[in-house]
């Protein structure tokens, strides 16, 4: 059984590897998206600890470790 390390848990958490219009996977919502609106919300009122993510036509602020880079 693999563990991780502390490496990948950060890589996990970089918000600098997203794209606008890639898929991501969230742990209760299932497949959400990162959308040039999402970007906007990032860049006005984004933190370290969240990220903003399409979900059913809705912009939500979600916790990263609840996210998985799909």
């Amino acid at each position: 059984m693999k563990t991780s390390s502390l490496n990948d848990i950060k890589a996990k958490l970089d918000k600098s590897r997203l794209k606008v219009g890639q898929r991501l996977i969230h742990k209760f919502h299932g497949i959400v998206r990162y959308t040039s609106d999402c970007a906007l919300m990032e860049r006005f009122a984004g933190n370290s600890s969240s990220v903003f993510v399409e979900h059913e036509g809705e912009v939500i602020e979600v916790g990263l470790p609840q996210v998985s880079w799909g």
